[in-house]
């Protein structure tokens, strides 16, 4: 079942820019900040205590391996629903025809079970299991 938006994320071009706009003009506070592994960079910004938005700045040149779409392109890289069972609500997607974006569940580095699909416009949607807050202190995205 899903219980809600557990965060969406943004890859940006200019992580400053990108920061004065959400977190000085629409007072999103930052949670946290995180170094990648790639020399990218995450900022995780608290909305309103409804959920997180996730700015990514990553080196263009260096996708990420299967299963994460294409965070190296602008814009929304995905859209993260909260679920209490990701295998149970995988199975009930992949019975619809839904096909998964590499391995259908898989370990996310902080730990948190997840999913990775497109919508029909090939945006990418993940269903995680854990809560919003599962992001390690550093991230290896190797």
């Amino acid at each position: 079942m899903i219980l809600g938006l557990s965060h969406a994320a943004i890859t940006v071009g200019d992580l400053g820019r990108t920061l004065a706009f959400y977190r000085d003009l629409l007072g999103f506070p930052v949670v946290r900040t995180l170094d990648m592994a790639d020399g990218g960079k995450i900022v995780i910004l608290d909305v309103a205590g409804k959920g997180e938005l996730e700015i990514f700045q990553r080196p263009r040149t260096r996708p990420l391996p299967e299963g994460y779409g294409h965070p190296e392109t602008i814009g929304l890289w995905h859209l993260a629903l909260e679920v209490d069972d990701v295998a149970s609500e995988w199975a009930r997607l992949e019975a619809h025809g839904v096909k998964p974006l590499g391995k259908p569940i898989f370990q996310q580095p902080g730990g948190g079970r997840c999913c990775h699909f497109y919508d029909p416009d090939g945006v990418v949607v993940e269903i995680i299991e854990t809560p919003s807050t599962w992001w390690p202190q550093e991230v290896q995205l190797e």
